[in-house]
């Protein structure tokens, strides 16, 4: 389809970005959306992402317990108290991030550009506000909810394990489970999960995004079962949040407010 110029008259295809014969910019030129990963990439993501985690995180701690038998020799207790020492465990969850979030890069590689480019765009940040806006008035809502109710909730063991470890090592708790973790997550199950789940159907993506990312944080074999499921809320409206942004207003919208959501965790741990 051709176009005409506005300034000098002269006809051109509509889907230049610039009249071939002047240069003026075209008023009804429009971005093409960024492009999604392929299918396999997005599996990939998500297979790195979901069980990478897990397998990292245990081979590294194999190693640990090697040193520690090494130290201690058959002595159980001394060994377990080791492996689940502040030192040993931000070690391991500090190498396993890195780890896993160079591999998400490597495999999101063909989509990075696309990735970074949507942090340029204000709308991004307009929907990062509205995600920790809605996360922040349902936290409170429920909260109350259950204030009225008479039920006690407490901190579940996800959040109470990084609210030791932020304590003993602020900086490091700021760059891990501020940043590289709510990032490596949006790899994971947005650009992943998600993009893949919705080229079949967009609900069920919604759905099953938010169940499996409520159940990363639910701990089955709490002493407490009660307790995770009364948080079980609290992630699942995060998990609305950055999914419901991240369809409508990208990346840069659900990165930026998981990002900033997990900060503000980390720095209420330190009040």
């Amino acid at each position: 389809m051709l176009k005409k110029c506005p300034y000098c008259n002269k006809e051109y295809p509509e889907v230049s970005r610039y009249c071939p014969y002047c240069g003026s910019p075209n008023p009804t030129y429009k971005e093409k959306e960024e492009k999604k990963l392929d299918f396999k990439r997005q599996l990939l993501l998500f297979g790195v992402g979901f069980l990478g985690f897990q397998i990292i995180g245990t081979l590294i701690q194999f190693i640990f317990m090697l040193v520690g038998q090494s130290r201690y020799g058959s002595d159980k207790n001394a060994i377990v108290s080791y492996l689940t020492s502040a030192p040993v465990s931000m070690f391991v969850n500090s190498i396993t991030y890195c780890l896993i979030f160079t591999l998400l890069l490597f495999i999101a590689m063909p989509s990075v550009k696309n990735l970074l480019k949507s942090f340029t765009k204000s709308k991004a940040y307009l929907g990062a506000i509205f995600a920790f806006a809605f996360i922040y008035a349902f936290n409170i809502l429920y909260s109350v909810i259950l204030d009225v109710t008479g039920v006690s909730v407490a901190s579940n063991n996800n959040q109470s394990s990084l609210d030791s470890l932020i304590k003993i090592y602020p900086l490091f708790s700021l760059i891990v489970f501020g940043f590289l973790g709510p990032v490596c997550e949006e790899l994971t199950y947005r650009v992943g999960l998600f993009d893949f789940l919705k080229r079949k159907n967009r609900i069920f993506a919604y759905v099953l995004t938010i169940v499996i990312f409520t159940l990363i944080h639910f701990d089955f074999a709490a002493d407490n079962i009660v307790n995770e499921l009364i948080n079980i809320p609290y992630y699942a409206s995060a998990a609305f949040a950055f999914t419901f942004v991240y369809d409508h207003f990208g990346f840069a919208a659900s990165a930026t407010a998981h990002v900033v959501n997990n900060l503000f965790s980390c720095i209420s741990s330190l009040i």
